[in-house]
């Protein structure tokens, strides 16, 4: 198993008073909190500030709904980074090509001016 270690954090009051009647019946919130430090250390630096805000609003029920939008706007933002690098990629590979054909084509071009 792995070695745990023992921590007191100051959270919002209202926040853990929602969490814990979230987590029930389980009393041992460890596993869940592990969880989010983990997701929480996977956002990008702007989602986390944006969450750090919602954290202590009152309106616990509203914070988690635009957190998930926050959430969904990162991962967006996120895949949609990493697919227009594999575009940008491809156009690259697709241009070495063209350029290639190309060529090929000028020397065959030439080959048969030659000929005439």
């Amino acid at each position: 198993m792995t070695e745990t270690t023992k921590k007191t954090y100051h959270l919002p009051k209202k926040l853990t008073e929602v969490f814990a009647e979230w987590c029930r019946p389980g009393r041992d919130y460890s596993s869940k909190l592990a969880g989010a430090m983990l997701a929480w250390m996977a956002l990008e630096p702007a989602a986390r500030e944006k969450i750090v805000g919602l954290a202590y609003s009152d309106n616990i029920k509203k914070a988690t709904t635009e957190a998930k939008e926050v959430l969904t706007d990162s991962v967006v933002e996120a895949a949609t980074i990493q697919e227009f690098g594999s575009l940008k990629e491809a156009a690259r590979e697709a241009q070495a090509i063209l350029e290639v054909v190309k060529r090929e084509a000028k020397e065959v071009s030439g080959v048969q001016k030659k000929r005439k």
